[in-house]
């Protein structure tokens, strides 16, 4: 059922950004306090460095279900310097960026939840700076249908680490691990 759900949901968006129709409505996702923050966890104040691509080549835990508790690989603040190829909204009105690897090319992907609505209020501005950022660099916010980044620009990104469950529909950007920085809490332009 979950599966026919999510079929019916996904073509729904592909057909809205088609026609750059826009809805508005939340989402609520597998996994959402941990994505959020809202979870009450607190992040390290000092983030760890890593690259993309050792975020996607880190171990795989077991199939990610729904479930609320936070895993030990979950509770790492990182920063990394990436390629920021592509950003758009999803249907859980998060902005997920797919960002890419400065010398493999390895791709995952980035989110920001939506400050209107969810996440704790110490993180909202935060996360409204991170969107805005994305707004600035693609000239309006990207909407379902997305932006490309051409040619990609170059940010620093500093956020939670996080295993997301597996996508039904992997596209550009998912890692093979399903490695996201999930949520994003700042965003900074890199010279070019």
């Amino acid at each position: 059922m979950c599966l026919v759900r999510s079929v019916i949901l996904f073509l729904f968006a592909a057909a809205a950004a088609g026609t750059g129709l826009e809805f508005r409505w939340h989402i609520r996702s597998p996994l959402w306090e941990v994505k959020t923050l809202e979870d009450g966890f607190i992040p390290n104040v000092i983030p760890v460095a890593t690259t993309v691509q050792a975020q996607v080549s880190l171990s795989s835990p077991p199939p990610v279900r729904q479930r609320w508790e936070r895993l030990a690989s979950d509770r790492t603040l990182y920063v990394l310097d990436a390629r920021l190829v592509m950003a758009m909204e999803d249907l859980d009105r998060d902005y997920k960026l797919t960002i890419e690897d400065l010398h493999t090319g390895a791709e995952m992907y980035a989110e920001i939840p939506d400050p209107a609505v969810f996440g704790p209020m110490r993180y909202r501005p935060e996360f409204e700076s991170a969107r805005r950022i994305i707004d600035s660099l693609a000239g309006r916010p990207p909407g379902y249908s997305g932006i490309q980044f051409r040619p990609p620009v170059r940010v620093r990104i500093t956020g939670m680490g996080f295993f997301d469950q597996e996508h039904y529909v992997p596209s550009d950007g998912t890692a093979p691990n399903n490695r996201e920085i999930h949520p994003v809490l700042t965003i900074k332009l890199l010279p070019q």
